[in-house]
């Protein structure tokens, strides 16, 4: 079989490489350099030509390093002096092969790479002042730092590239590291600055291809730019060839749209031991998810958000095949309804299932019986389930820490979430714009679930007020609350919350009633708080900002950022010196979700009404009938009919109330 171009050089050429004055350098004394090659000569068949004159113990054939082609010049190493001799001896019927002449000479130390290996750490480092430290952290997925650190900060003198000068050998300070350093130094770069690395000479692209075993995480953020120039599958093969067999997690989403199927086939050659993929976005089928699932059966946490061409059978085959799955994300799959959950693995612990529309209460009911230790469910936007998966989460998943119910449902009503009161172990919960919740929802919630500590109910302003937020105040582990666009909510609310002194994080956008004597009260008794968003509250000003400022101004005090905008704050007034506190004048509301947004969009019907009334009473039957037969818009005109000087005293403004004001603009110019 043919030798790899980069074959690894023996042991006596690496033994010979660390002694400067042993005169068998490089093994020049056992070397001879083969010119005129036959270009279709193979690297295993040169070597064994040669080996008539001697063992052979390297044999070098030296190839273009795109095409892969061979360039007709070759290095054969023997193992002893002999072997060299007689070949630099042979005759020309010895010497051809392939019906062309080769021509031998002795090989001599080539001018343009040297090499500077050796075993003490400290010794083939930079003088003190071309050095600079390094601070390095264990196990950094951002900069890919090798895991073996073990989590202490250890300090490398890392040459200062940038002040380095080149001395009268030609030879760059940086040479004079060994091997244990640069391949340190390799494994500190970024995927794309490590492959440019192994363009500089043959010694760094062999180290640089020895720093990728420390790689055990890949991800492409921040990478490529543009849309067009995003990773493809030759990008992703050439890089999992390098470190594919070490990787245990491996990330697609930051650039997914030039993805297709073969990139399965290279996960599965190459990522035996990946623990953690995500898929989000990209282009793969479910018979990608086979292949995935019989090349990787260790993966632990799988994501796939956004799928267009995976359902349930792709999904059966994956979890028949990963067995060890704990974290299931397949968010925004309009596909499954709910069959391939009955091999999902029993070991599951997290499952997300936002916006799969088609899942049914089938489905639900088949999660409930084989993941019965679940903890975490989100099952936001899932239009398809009733109140019956409600029955049978509460039954089953007594051990679920964390629900997401966010968006409305048609088929679910205030009755069937109030069993969710059952679920004891409950922490976090989230009715994000579910318009189902109510005041009786939240008191069942707060009496059964006491150990709730996150609650988002945001936009539920049609039946939630202050009996509702009073009612979670019982809740002494309330850390982190979202109240935003109640508008039934009051300050003596807000108030209550306050009293209990946990809350770390309140989120109350566009609360209308929340003034500054709410607000005066969360800064007197709430010392722990870090955020506090009140974007869209007119009625707060800097009255009760400074009195945040004044109960956040020492040395103990707990940081806390301050979300304002839309608000009466005069940020120039405000004095932050000393304290810890950060004012932001961002306005985060959003005004489709504001709860008079539907006053504000329909119109005054009642009086409407009333016209009509008394206008039909006047109007005789035949008109009536008249009038239900004419165009939409159109208007009963009397016998008289208007003259052009009944349009002298009518202003444009008036004429044109309630349009569009493009339709104004038009009017004045024509």
């Amino acid at each position: 079989m043919e030798k790899c171009i980069d074959a690894e050089p023996s042991t006596s050429e690496v033994d010979a490489h660390s002694d400067h004055g042993d005169p068998d350098k490089f093994n020049l004394q056992r070397k001879i350099f083969v010119g005129n090659i036959s270009y279709r000569v193979k690297q295993h068949q040169l070597s064994k030509h040669f080996s008539q004159f001697g063992a052979v113990d390297y044999c070098y054939l030296v190839k273009d390093h795109l095409k892969k082609w061979s360039r007709g010049i070759a290095f054969i190493t023997f193992q002893d002096k002999e072997g060299m001799i007689k070949a630099l001896q042979a005759t020309d019927g010895d010497l051809m092969i392939d019906n062309r002449q080769m021509r031998v000479a002795p090989a001599e130390e080539s001018k343009r790479v040297s090499y500077s290996e050796g075993s003490d750490w400290q010794a083939s480092f930079a003088p003190p002042t071309l050095c600079q430290s390094l601070p390095v952290l264990a196990d950094d997925s951002s900069t890919g730092v090798p895991s073996f650190l073990s989590g202490e900060q250890v300090e490398i003198a890392v040459p200062d590239v940038s002040s380095l000068e080149i001395n009268c050998c030609g030879r760059c300070e940086i040479e004079r590291l060994n091997d244990d350093s640069l391949i340190l130094i390799f494994s500190l770069l970024s995927v794309k600055e490590r492959v440019r690395v192994e363009r500089v000479c043959r010694r760094w692209r062999h180290l640089a291809q020895k720093s990728w075993n420390r790689q055990n995480r890949l991800q492409f953020r921040h990478m490529f730019q543009g849309f067009m120039k995003g990773l493809t599958d030759v990008i992703l093969n050439s890089l999992l060839l390098r470190c594919g067999v070490y990787l245990r997690a491996l990330d697609l989403s930051a650039s997914p749209q030039l993805i297709t199927d073969l990139c399965a086939d290279s996960i599965g050659a190459n990522c035996q031991n990946l623990t953690e993929l995500n898929l989000s976005g990209a282009s793969v089928t479910e018979v990608s998810l086979r292949t995935i699932a019989q090349a990787c059966p260790k993966l632990k946490n799988f994501i796939q958000e956004r799928s267009f061409y995976v359902g349930d059978k792709g999904l059966t085959w994956l979890f028949q095949g990963c067995q060890e799955l704990e974290h299931v994300d397949i968010q925004g799959n309009a596909r499954i309804v709910g069959d391939c959950f009955h091999s999902v693995p029993t070991t599951v612990r997290y499952l997300n299932l936002e916006h799969c529309t088609k899942l049914t209460d089938l489905g639900i009911r088949k999660i409930c019986l084989r993941c019965k230790h679940l903890a975490e469910l989100h099952i936001s936007h899932c239009k398809s389930v009733t109140d019956q998966s409600l029955v049978n989460i509460t039954q089953i998943l007594k051990r679920l820490k964390v629900l997401h119910m966010e968006g409305s449902y048609s088929q679910i009503t205030s009755s069937g979430l109030k069993r969710i009161g059952q679920l004891v172990c409950l922490k976090e919960l989230s009715f994000a714009q579910n318009s189902a919740v109510d005041d009786d929802v939240l008191s069942q919630c707060a009496v059964g679930c006491s150990n709730l500590t996150n609650v988002n109910i945001s936009g539920c302003y049609k039946h939630v007020t202050d009996l509702g937020i009073q009612a979670l105040a019982r809740c002494s582990d309330l850390s982190h609350l979202n109240i935003s666009y109640l508008s039934q909510v009051s300050e003596d609310s807000v108030e209550g919350l306050a009293t209990t002194g946990r809350l770390t994080t309140l989120v109350a956008r566009v609360c209308s009633a929340i003034s500054d004597e709410a607000m005066m009260t969360l800064a007197d008794l709430c010392y722990d708080l870090n955020l506090v968003d009140v974007s869209g509250c007119f009625d707060i000003s800097n009255h009760s900002v400074e009195r945040f400022i004044a109960t956040h101004t020492g040395e103990n005090s707990t940081p806390l950022n301050l979300v304002l905008g839309g608000t009466s704050v005069e940020r120039e007034h405000l004095d932050t010196t000393g304290s810890s506190i950060t004012i932001n004048m961002y306005n985060l509301s959003m005004l489709h979700l504001k709860a008079d947004r539907e006053i504000m969009l329909r119109p005054d019907s009642s009086s409407e009404e009333d016209d009509n009334e008394d206008e039909s009473e006047a109007v005789s039957p035949e008109v009536k009938h008249n009038q239900s037969v004419m165009a939409a818009g159109a208007e009963i005109m009397s016998d008289t009919e208007w003259d052009d000087h009944d349009l002298d005293g009518l202003e444009c403004d008036d004429y044109l109330i309630g349009d569009d004001p493009l339709e104004e603009e038009r009017w004045s110019m024509s």
